[in-house]
């Protein structure tokens, strides 16, 4: 073999060698890939499957979803149920895809957005998120409806770090305010608002910006103004039931803060946890933040892994630095997913333990609710959350620390927290209010705990009013009147309880409630004994349905020993005032 053919040859061995060693690095690589993609390529056939179901719906959904933006804002819970119902219905009807089960926090939003905004104070329930969704998600500016501050506080800390400006209508710097918030791009946030919007606010409310020269700009006053495209606007009133024009409501997104029963009791279980096991709110608030932090780390992970597999020139395999990163992301995500498991394990206990302290928040948000009912009595009864927020937790603090078990603790908080707030509230009643106001404290925990029903305590309250009972032929008897009868023959014949009242309410039927002793007797002359002994049969409630029909001159009095009985002496007392403890 001379020269020039083994060189030929050695050529040959090191360009099979370099093919060889390429193929193995490549092997070697693409066995790295396999390994570092195969736990994403599970991960993302789940994806593509949910992906692939919900692009089904997605026209209904979105069509739904834009409905509820618009429209949803004002109406309390229960309507807007009714009209999610509805909008599904007619998108079936129409043949729409749209999902069965619709949900709008699931359409519109994620978990980890809504983790972060329950970590800025916005309540945990669903009506809370879902006015979440319409704050940062409409087409016009919000104005909440927000009596107990919430969506306020919510806001400060969702926009804190962005430089928010707060301000109110009045404030002589309100309009420099909102020029220097539009040119800068800062959110603003109008406070205590009225019924009424100055005139200045309504090309920003409806959002009037024009080109000019290849600059966004909005008249505002009597000058243009370069107008910044990250510019926000939140505006909130106190009001509990405002009456907005028609003309603002069109340039407005209106949306109902007022507190819900389960998000009041999610936020006063936060204050008895926090008062009473202070370690397990300290560490449920880092466990959310960190959650948090964790699920957006494998959303950026994610989204790496992805742009790089995007942007990889060819081939693939011969990206070492590709290759690296990704196992470098892979052992990442890896230790990431295991402290997220652990740590939503600890999450899961720690919620175990918290709801241990439900009962005490449950009937917090049960008397707060009883309490704002005083204002349909009298206007003047105005009693803010904030206020309640500070009697409650005033009671913990100051509840007697003694070796017990929790039930008897628990126990000890609810009677507390109850009698404190007849005490605190009832001083600034009126002498005549001050039963009505312990039985309505009453009737919301009975009610709550269904120990009452809705239709007894509205039996209570308005009589058969509204009943489709006829009733048979009136005897002639003068003590009975027209509004007697038909009040005995509703009893008698939509409640089993009372069945046969009709037989027995000519004669003498004995009722006794605690100390009060009533012999109610429509007709002397029928000495007849009742055929059911009433006082035996019916619980206390009831006896006072009975005496509403029978004899409703008497029925404060025994209203009176009812609330005695169910509550304590001590709720149909007028509390004495002391000036050290106000």
């Amino acid at each position: 073999m001379n020269e020039w053919s083994f060189r030929v040859v050695e050529e040959d061995r090191k360009r099979l060698q370099a093919d060889v060693d390429l193929a193995a690095a490549r092997l070697m690589r693409a066995g790295r890939l396999t390994q570092a993609l195969a736990d994403e390529r599970t991960r993302w056939e789940d994806s593509v499957s949910l992906a692939t179901r919900q692009l089904h719906c997605t026209t209904g959904d979105i069509i739904i979803a834009s409905g509820c933006i618009a429209y949803f804002g004002a109406f309390p819970s229960h309507y807007r149920r009714e009209l999610e119902t509805k909008w599904v219905q007619e998108c079936t009807s129409l043949e729409i895809p749209a999902s069965d089960t619709f949900d709008l926090i699931t359409v519109m939003a994620d978990s980890y957005t809504v983790r972060t905004w329950n970590a800025q104070g916005l309540p945990r329930d669903s009506v809370s998120t879902e006015n979440g969704i319409l704050v940062t998600r409409a087409g016009r500016w919000p104005l909440t409806i927000d009596p107990q501050e919430q969506a306020n506080r919510w806001i400060k800390n969702m926009e804190r770090e962005n430089g928010l400006m707060i301000t109110k209508l009045n404030d002589h710097s309100f309009l420099r305010v909102l020029e220097n918030c539009i040119r800068l791009g800062w959110p603003m946030l109008i406070e205590d608002l009225g019924e009424t919007l100055e005139a200045t606010l309504a090309p920003v409310l409806l959002k009037q910006t024009f080109l000019q020269a290849g600059r966004l700009l909005i008249r505002l006053g009597d000058s243009d103004i370069e107008y910044d495209t990250n510019f926000r606007l939140y505006l909130t009133t106190k009001l509990a039931n405002p009456h907005y024009l028609p003309e603002i409501c069109i340039q407005v997104t209106l949306v109902n803060f007022t507190v819900t029963l389960s998000g009041l009791e999610d936020q006063l279980l936060a204050d008895v946890v926090r008062l009473e096991r202070p370690d397990l709110e300290v560490l449920r608030s880092e466990l959310i933040v960190r959650i948090n932090t964790d699920k957006a780390t494998l959303l950026e992970i994610e989204d790496k892994i992805l742009r790089l597999l995007y942007a990889s020139t060819g081939n693939i395999l011969d990206d070492e630095e590709l290759i690296e990163t990704l196992n470098e992301s892979k052992e990442t995500s890896e230790i990431i997913n295991a402290r997220l498991e652990e740590t939503e394990a600890t999450e899961v206990s720690i919620s175990a333990a918290r709801e241990k302290y439900r009962t005490v928040a449950t009937r917090g948000a049960v008397l707060y609710f009883a309490v704002a009912q005083l204002a349909d009595i009298d206007p003047m009864y105005q009693f803010s959350l904030k206020y309640f927020n500070q009697v409650f937790n005033l009671v913990i603090e100051k509840a007697e620390k003694t070796e017990m078990t929790l039930e008897a603790r628990l126990e000890l908080l609810r009677s507390a927290i109850t009698l404190s707030v007849y005490q605190n509230v009832s001083r600034g009643l009126f002498e005549k209010h001050k039963l009505v106001f312990s039985f309505l404290l009453n009737m919301a925990m009975f009610l709550h705990a269904g120990l009452v029903k809705t239709e007894q305590f509205n039996f209570i309250l308005r009589g058969a009013s509204g009943t489709k009972v006829v009733p048979r032929k009136k005897p002639q008897i003068e003590a009975m009147t027209d509004i007697m009868w038909l009040n005995i023959s509703h009893l008698d014949e939509t409640d089993p309880d009372f069945q046969g009242l009709l037989n027995d309410c000519m004669r003498k039927v004995p009722v006794s409630i605690g100390s009060f002793d009533l012999d109610i007797h429509i007709d002397p002359t029928d000495k007849q004994p009742p055929l059911t002994n009433w006082n035996e049969k019916l619980n206390s409630f009831e006896k006072l349905m009975l005496i509403k029909c029978l004899k409703e001159e008497k029925l404060v009095f025994a209203i009176a020993q009812y609330v005695a009985i169910t509550l304590g002496p001590v709720f149909i007392e007028s509390p004495t005032v002391q000036l050290n403890t106000l």
